[in-house]
């Protein structure tokens, strides 16, 4: 499909916090890179593409498409206001020359160091975020208008489980569990990152909680799982993880207490489907300790955490590469 803008430039400029001598070649750029990026992940691909067909042929302003202007109105161009700063931010402050990358100057505009450039694409990122939770949650009370979403074969729409059902439960889709319940480590993480990723609260899972803190794109709200022991014996292996449930913290910090709840509620959803579904798998104690935190990685983030263990059928010293030899 073409390449369009499915927003105008000229109204994210009124209405926001951009100049109006900003290039409007730069905002594209930005903006494109958000449709990719942000946009498509938020909605799904197929419904991105019916938005954005409406856009190219004029017919998003029929009456008949009032839901999809009202979605792309009122849900996702605030995204853009926010985000597009956001992005923008370090493409303007830096350019790329035949010498090199160098800073744009001016003998007289003060210009801003990377570290307030990195703190205020931080601010505009919050705010994106806000953004962006609420039109997920305008798609899930209103799925039923949106048949892309049942559709879609994309695995944004697949992993969260669109369907007709009504949203009156945490409505995950649960991964199946082959009748061989020996699996090894890597299929055991996959098997639990699936498992948080069908909550309609969790947008990506990360596994290492260094490889969460280089990470500059995640996309909250996120689980983080951290590996703890591995416990052998005879007939099984126990592999023991960190569970933690992070989203990024307003400027102000006042979302504090909010994302701590809805991170206990998550990991409670989570641990509550693992065990009515995946008991032989997934083995959990009849109450869970769950922690609050706030504190800084690569983002200022609050959120929950909780320890969870797995056990997977196995034979200690299973032999069957070991060819005996009699040396004598």
């Amino acid at each position: 499909m073409e390449k369009a803008l499915i927003i105008n430039i000229e109204r994210l400029k009124n209405d926001s916090y951009l100049d109006k001598n900003v290039s409007n070649n730069d905002i594209r750029v930005a903006v494109l890179f958000i449709q990719d990026e942000i946009i498509e992940h938020v909605i799904g691909g197929a419904l991105f593409d019916c938005i954005q067909a409406m856009v190219i042929d004029g017919s998003i302003d029929c009456s008949g498409n009032g839901i999809y202007k009202q979605l792309l109105d009122d849900f996702l161009f605030p995204v853009f206001v926010y985000a597009v700063q956001a992005e923008i931010s370090i493409p303007k402050s830096f350019k790329v020359r035949n010498i090199g990358t160098i800073q744009q100057t001016s003998d007289h505009i003060r210009q801003t160091g990377l570290s307030d450039i990195k703190y205020l694409n931080s601010y505009y990122r919050n705010k994106a975020d806000f953004y962006i939770q609420r039109a997920i949650k305008f798609l899930r009370y209103n799925q039923d208008c949106f048949p892309e979403l049942c559709n879609c074969s994309c695995s944004w729409c697949q992993d969260r489980a669109f369907s007709k059902q009504p949203n009156t439960s945490l409505n995950l889709k649960i991964v199946d569990v082959k009748t061989d319940m020996r699996k090894n480590y890597l299929e055991i993480v996959k098997l639990v990152s699936n498992i948080c990723l069908a909550h309609p609260l969790v947008n990506d899972v990360h596994y290492g909680i260094y490889h969460s803190s280089e990470c500059e794109h995640i996309r909250y709200g996120a689980i983080i799982l951290t590996p703890d022991s591995i416990t052998t014996s005879m007939n099984t292996i126990e592999y023991n993880f960190n569970l933690m449930y992070v989203d990024r913290l307003k400027s102000d910090e006042s979302n504090e207490l909010e994302i701590q709840s809805t991170g206990i509620d998550v990991i409670r959803g989570i641990v509550g489907v693992s065990a009515e579904h995946h008991s032989m798998l997934l083995d959990y104690e009849d109450t869970i300790s769950v922690h609050v935190f706030s504190r800084q990685f690569a983002d200022n983030v609050a959120g929950a955490v909780t320890s969870i263990r797995v056990k997977a059928p196995a034979n200690l010293g299973e032999c069957g590469w070991y060819t005996y030899r009699d040396e004598c």
